[in-house]
């Protein structure tokens, strides 16, 4: 006799020979299911003796596109959480995909596993470490299958999406530099080729352009947000004359190893160079000098993103205004005033 408490759905669905989304969604009775693989499924259910007992609503895949074997992958967790305690609130169910980083240069790789979604979902989250274009997500508008994106606008569709207001949080950093009293201010900046980049180099340049400043080339260098670039970056830097007062970083990452480099070069941090980062990385609260630096509310962004989605979901539309949330600059001990 078959122990009914240890029927899975991952084990039905493998019996049945359907994914888990579609053992799920035939269960529940939910999605755009056919009605020969929904009665194959529950067939098979109801043979294993399967008890669906405090059974989620729906599953909800979240589609991340991260890389998980650099820096990048754990710097979303707080993001990843935010939606599942949501989605949780409602009974849902959050299956995480995370099939790694796609660059500009893949993006026809990254629609075509989106594709694989539409016919097995209510509604899908998308995490994308590189922006998703409008040509990636007609698939649900086509279909009517409500998404959202999460920690990214969408090139081209000013829709469905959850991001942080990265150019603000930059103005606010370099700002509060130049009202210290800095000068020579560098900027040490993520790939250009990067939304979220573009918007902190702008906001610097802009920042540095209200307070009458001039704009050096040489006091900006690029960097790709991985701590090798940041190596090479202040390396080049501390090369100017006269060597900057204060640089912002894109991100805390790259702040940290070039506060390090700079103190290796005989700098003191911050009598002889201020820093600020961008994210608030745990490390950041723990390095030395302790990073000031901008902090995302990625915990937020999570979970405003799967409030948009269930709200979608419930109301039987599949577009939404945009939301885009206030970042914060936290004060430690890595900026000195320049008087």
């Amino acid at each position: 006799m078959t122990n009914k408490k240890k029927v899975t759905v991952k084990y039905i669905a493998e019996k049945a020979g359907v994914s888990y989304a579609t053992a799920s969604l035939s269960l529940s009775g939910k999605g755009r299911i056919s009605e020969s693989t929904r009665k194959k499924v529950l067939e098979v259910a109801s043979n294993l003796g399967y008890i669906a007992e405090d059974r989620p609503a729906s599953n909800i895949p979240l589609m991340a596109f991260i890389d998980t074997n650099s820096h990048m992958g754990g710097f979303y967790i707080s993001l990843i959480e935010g939606v599942i305690e949501r989605l949780k609130e409602d009974n849902y169910a959050v299956i995480l995909d995370i099939c790694g980083e796609f660059g500009p240069d893949k993006i026809m790789e990254r629609k075509k596993i989106l594709e694989r979604l539409y016919q097995d979902c209510d509604g899908i989250l998308i995490l994308s470490h590189w922006g998703v274009t409008v040509d990636e997500i007609l698939q649900f508008l086509d279909h009517k299958i409500p998404f959202v994106v999460l920690d990214g606008g969408i090139s081209g569709f000013e829709r469905n999406y959850v991001t942080v207001d990265h150019y603000q949080g930059a103005f606010d950093a370099v700002e509060y530099l130049i009202k210290a009293g800095h000068r020579n201010i560098a900027h040490i900046s993520g790939p250009k080729s990067h939304e979220h980049a573009q918007l902190r180099f702008k906001a610097y340049i802009d920042a540095l352009e209200r307070y009458k400043l001039p704009l050096r080339e040489d006091y900006t260098v690029e960097g790709d947000y991985h701590k090798r670039s940041a190596t090479a970056a202040m390396e080049k830097l501390l090369e100017v004359k006269p060597v900057p007062s204060a640089v912002f970083v894109a991100n805390d990452n790259m702040a940290i190893i070039a506060m390090q480099v700079a103190k290796d070069k005989g700098y003191r941090i911050p009598e002889d160079i201020s820093f600020v980062g961008f994210d608030d990385i745990q490390a950041a609260e723990l390095s030395e000098p302790p990073l000031t630096t901008v902090r995302q509310p990625l915990y937020d962004v999570g979970r405003e993103g799967a409030e948009m989605l269930i709200g979608l979901m419930k109301s039987g539309n599949i577009l939404t205004e945009p939301r885009v949330l206030k970042t914060r600059l936290v004060l430690r001990e890595s900026v000195k005033e320049r008087r």
